[in-house]
């Protein structure tokens, strides 16, 4: 019956896991040795290496330390947008998600305008 099928397909989907888990060992995708080997992991994201337009998802654990530093599993890592991003992309964003945002980004300082002399000039 159905709890068989949904058996056989879960076996089927583990062993698919465990051949992709094998493959990317003898790729040498296997646990970075050196920071720079995080950068562009597909696989971990070490903590300093998190953009101000990236975040972890909610109640991400590290998966380990890397000289006394966390790093933490990339497909937990999401790019962040602002609303307008979002509904130019055709989304729309919850009114309840609205006043507390995931990470709020610092505008970047405007260049003083010429001839200005600061404070007292």
């Amino acid at each position: 019956g159905q709890a068989g099928a949904a058996a056989a397909a879960a076996a089927l989907r583990a062993k698919r896991e465990e051949a992709e888990l094998q493959h990317q060992e003898k790729a040498g995708l296997g646990l970075p040795t050196s920071i720079e080997g995080f950068k562009a992991h597909p696989l971990y994201v070490l903590q300093r290496h998190i953009t101000k337009y990236e975040a972890l998802k909610p109640n991400t654990l590290p998966v380990g330390l890397h000289k006394g530093e966390p790093y933490y599993p990339r497909q937990d890592l999401s790019e962040l947008h602002t609303t307008d991003r979002w509904r130019r992309e055709g989304w729309k964003v919850l009114d309840s998600e609205l006043d507390r945002p995931a990470k709020l980004v610092n505008k970047r300082a405007q260049p003083a305008p010429r001839g200005f002399q600061g404070r007292g000039g």
